[in-house]
């Protein structure tokens, strides 16, 4: 019984951890067209740049996942993951 349980429970993290995966993925659009090209944020513009990967300690695990950046117009000020921020991921997690 033992065996049994710790090989479902495996499964079952795995199966959390790709279901979890997929759900972030679909939060962020794949195409650059479907997210806005610019973006308020605390009165400060920002203009979109590409997709970053970063691996997420989740529950069910490692995901990797592949957000947009955007950079302030302004110097001196940091760019911004709004999907960090939407998830509330904190900064340099």
């Amino acid at each position: 019984m033992a065996t049994f349980e710790e090989e479902l429970s495996t499964l079952l993290r795995e199966v959390g951890r790709r279901i979890l995966a997929w759900v972030l993925h679909y939060v962020e659009p794949d195409n650059d067209a479907e997210a806005p090209s610019r973006w308020w944020f605390e009165g400060r513009l920002s203009r979109r740049r590409g997709k970053h990967r970063r691996a997420v300690a989740t529950l069910f695990g490692t995901v990797d996942v592949w957000r947009r950046l955007y950079e302030p117009l302004e110097q001196g000020v940091r760019a911004i993951h709004p999907l960090e921020r939407r998830l509330g991921i904190p900064v340099g997690y």
